[in-house]
């Protein structure tokens, strides 16, 4: 098809470059006008006989040249209508693809509206969750000192510097161990 298209394209340069010979041949030269004729003599007689035959022949081989245009132009026709229903096929798909495509952006256009919505809803849980994430590591962290205190209260308890010796009592609220004061003795009233 591109190539008969192609060859369409030169026929009609063909055709046009005739037409531009054709043209170039003076209107006096195609018309017959006696008391013109009559009026020439000598040399200004044999000039324009030879231009007038001349312009005659480049009549005949334009004329040649445009008939064998119009004939290949015909052939081409012809050779092109075979492609009409493929063409027409391929131009109804054309258009399903852009009503398709037409339908696809009017979609679009309202998904911009939801998309927008959709993404804050995302960022806002994303940063939710990153919160909680970060409460969570910090309750871990927290939960982690605690345990590390209660040991290194538990070791320091049982070492032999914290055991309770006679006399002793555990104090919960210190968590250590301490001497009971004697009621009986009074000696720091002394």
């Amino acid at each position: 098809l591109l190539s008969l298209l192609q060859h369409t394209s030169t026929l009609s340069q063909t055709y046009n470059t005739s037409l531009a010979t054709l043209s170039s041949i003076p209107p006096s030269h195609l018309q017959l006008d006696e008391t013109a004729i009559d009026e020439l003599v000598g040399n200004e007689l044999l000039t324009t006989h030879e231009e007038v035959l001349a312009d005659l022949s480049t009549l005949k081989t334009t004329r040649a040249t445009l008939l064998e245009t119009a004939q290949a132009q015909y052939e081409l026709e012809k050779e092109v209508v075979r492609y009409l229903p493929w063409l027409k096929g391929g131009m109804k798909v054309d258009e399903d693809e852009v009503k398709f495509c037409n339908g696809l952006l009017e979609k679009l256009e309202l998904l911009k509206v939801i998309h927008a919505d959709a993404k804050a809803v995302r960022d806002k849980k994303r940063d939710d969750e990153a919160r909680q994430k970060a409460l969570e590591e910090a309750e871990a962290r927290r939960r982690e000192e605690e345990e590390e205190r209660k040991r290194s209260l538990e070791d320091a308890m049982k070492s032999k510097e914290m055991e309770a010796k006679p006399g002793m009592v555990w104090n919960k609220q210190l968590r250590e161990y301490q001497y009971l004061h004697d009621h009986t003795e009074e000696s720091w009233r002394d």
